[in-house]
């Protein structure tokens, strides 16, 4: 405030001085020498104002860090808001959804009474961010960022992207190409900017990832060599004939949700190792292969989700995952992954994703001198669009979808209802979807989570942001029992 002060007094001193200087030719009367100190006057206090302004700048960034610092000491889920440009076939569309601060969405509607009067409805929904129709995908990412540290220092992070279907989920979290890059891609290019600035002589880096589809309530693994593996699938562990390819990257494991690994198949083994005294830039090439085990390959496993009776955690059994020494190669790997999700084309949106993805990064930092590793993992989940099939023209297999899209939905909004209600109300039903069982540790559990709730800013598409908006602000209400992960001694080996 006392910024704001001197800086509006420093801008009252400037303005009639620059006035000053700029003023005609001299009068006789005025010696050029009283100009000269008005005009050196206002260069000074122009020069305080731009000072002042930066002051400001870094205050409110200071403050704005202090802020998330003290919700995350205390737990609390951040949710941002982003609201999408206008489409082409919206452009006659009166715009009813807006930004009205930094911190705050405005949404518009008509009601009308039983008497059939209608009137204007304004409401205003707080929340930690809002990105208004003109905002980056650098801007978002920018909010995102600090995350990607939190993850490296032990702690879990979990980003979700909700909202209607075509309300910009997909493209908030995995974007398109160069400055259209998503939250995804960025976040893989900083884990791997940040891991090249440990102590090499010190700490070493391992980096592995999966990627996983809950399509209709069945787990599908993006990262298996065929895609086949699901929760669908056979259980049999029979081997068959297959040859291995030398240049695929992947071992089965069951993989703990807060990053942990166990059990690893001998089906086949991969020999890469990412280290901090390796890991290169973006552009690098992965040297790593695997050594297939008797030409043999085993039957896909079916995918399953189980909770550790020890810890508490939840743990996707059967799955494959990569290690990966470069953001290059993790980026590839997730690319080949999504281009096997599941998607159609509806009248709310051509290409409509009809699951929801995970994309897990487990980090392990193995310190060499006091011969621990710290494991976490940093999991970017995209959350199938609510729909209402009248509207959005679904039918047959797409119809069906819609419904095991919003049934996993309405079990998650159960799970928020109970985490709000507090533990006094029964137990957290998170067994009712494999959902709400992923997204255990993220919803009540030990994770650092931020939801990006996406909407739309027509008319058209009121009410389906009214409901996106009511679910963020129920949201912010769940507090996460927040810890960093706990050191685990290295094997002699």
């Amino acid at each position: 405030a006392e910024l704001q002060q001197e800086l509006a007094k420093a801008r009252g001193h400037w303005v009639p001085l620059t006035k000053e200087a700029a003023e005609g030719e001299p009068e006789p009367s005025v010696p050029l020498s009283a100009l000269q100190a008005a005009v050196r006057r206002a260069e000074r206090a122009e020069a305080r104002v731009e000072e002042l302004e930066g002051l400001v700048k870094v205050e409110r960034e200071w403050r704005k860090e202090c802020h998330n610092q003290l919700l995350d000491l205390k737990g609390q889920i951040r949710v941002f808001g982003r609201i999408r440009p206008t489409l082409p076939r919206e452009q006659d569309e009166e715009i009813v959804t807006m930004k009205k601060d930094a911190r705050t969405a405005e949404v518009q509607r008509t009601q009308t009474s039983v008497e059939g009067v209608k009137r204007e409805e304004r409401r205003s929904v707080p929340l930690d961010a809002i990105f208004g129709p003109d905002s980056t995908q650098e801007e978002v990412f920018r909010e995102v960022e600090n995350l990607v540290q939190s993850a490296i220092d032990g702690y879990n992070i979990t980003v979700l992207t909700y909202g209607q279907t075509g309300a910009g989920k997909t493209y908030t979290l995995y974007g398109g190409q160069g400055d259209d890059r998503g939250v995804a891609p960025r976040t893989v290019e900083a884990i791997f900017e940040r891991l090249k600035r440990l102590d090499t002589t010190r700490f070493k880096a391992i980096v592995r990832a999966n990627l996983v589809e809950l399509y209709k309530n069945e787990l599908v693994d993006l990262f298996a060599n065929n895609g086949s593996n699901s929760s669908s699938s056979s259980s049999s562990s029979a081997p068959s004939t297959a040859t291995t390819s030398a240049t695929a990257a992947t071992t089965a494991t069951a993989t703990s949700a807060n990053g942990s690994s166990t059990a690893a198949m001998s089906a086949g083994t991969t020999t890469m190792t990412a280290s901090s005294s390796n890991i290169g830039a973006a552009s690098n090439m992965s040297t790593s292969t695997t050594t297939a085990t008797g030409g043999m390959s085993a039957t896909p496993s079916r995918l399953d989700v189980r909770r550790d009776a020890r810890t508490g955690e939840s743990l996707v059994e059967n799955l494959a995952e990569r290690e990966v020494d470069n953001a290059t190669d993790l980026w590839r790997a997730v690319e080949e992954g999504t281009e096997r999700r599941h998607v159609a084309s509806t009248n709310s949106n051509a290409d409509s994703s009809r699951s929801h993805l995970f994309l897990t990064i487990v980090l392990e930092i193995q310190d060499v001198e006091t011969r621990t590793s710290v494991t976490s993992k940093l999991r970017l989940c995209d959350l199938a669009g609510s729909e209402r099939p009248k509207k959005s023209g679904a039918s047959g297999d797409a119809m069906k979808e819609a419904i095991e899209i919003n049934r996993a939905l309405t079990a998650l909004g159960d799970v928020i209802d109970s985490l709000t209600k507090g533990s006094s109300k029964g137990p957290i039903p998170y067994r009712n979807h494999k959902l709400t069982q992923l997204l255990s540790d993220s919803l009540g559990g030990s994770a650092k989570t931020l939801m990006i709730v996406n909407v739309a800013p027509g008319r058209s598409e009121v009410e389906e942001t009214i409901n996106s908006l009511a679910y963020a602000a129920r949201v912010r209400n769940i507090t996460n029992d927040v810890r960093v992960a706990s050191a685990s001694a290295l094997s002699n080996s």
